[in-house]
């Protein structure tokens, strides 16, 4: 099959060039019609004095213009229209949401008193729970993300638990 398409492609390029260079093409070269010329308008003098011109004053909402004192072939300057804003200067993130367990979790990672970062951590799992609970009652309720945020929010709990119970298994050797 793939000698049958290579000998069908070279025969095509065979024949495209036999069709391209078996006859001659003469290149002529013509002089173009001269075409009577028309009267030129010359353009008007420039007035003896310069003119001064108006300075764009920048405005928030568009401005009319009267065109009273307007001389005839005299430009007529206008302020740009308002631009938007760059992109840059727009909120292209809206900030993260702080979810009511969120403010127990984070008190009890950022716990520095051992005395209370056991119990810190017990409340801030119950108050994980309570939201798991409220999320499947109220289907729906929850969004991905704060699943997601739950998820990372357990998984941090569990090493913290570690932590505690492993320098407690070691204040007590």
């Amino acid at each position: 099959m793939t000698i049958l398409a290579r000998i069908l492609c070279f025969v095509c390029i065979v024949v495209l060039a036999f069709v391209i260079f078996s006859k001659p093409r003469e290149i002529t070269l013509t002089e173009p019609q001269v075409q009577p010329q028309a009267e030129q308008v010359s353009k008007p003098p420039p007035p003896s004095r310069p003119s001064t011109r108006p300075k764009p004053q920048p405005s928030a909402e568009p401005t009319t213009f009267e065109l009273e004192n307007h001389e005839p072939g005299q430009p007529i300057f206008r302020p740009l229209q308002p631009q938007p804003k760059p992109a840059q200067t727009q909120r292209v993130r809206k900030a993260p949401t702080v979810y009511e367990w969120e403010e127990t979790f984070n008190a009890a990672m950022m716990e520095t008193d051992r005395s209370k970062r056991q119990e810190r951590i017990d409340v801030a799992q119950t108050a994980i729970n309570r939201r798991i609970e409220e999320i499947k009652l109220n289907a729906g309720d929850g969004s991905p993300e704060e699943s997601a945020a739950i998820r990372n929010a357990q998984l941090g709990l569990n090493l913290l638990r570690e932590e505690v119970s492993s320098n407690n298994g070691q204040s007590r050797r």
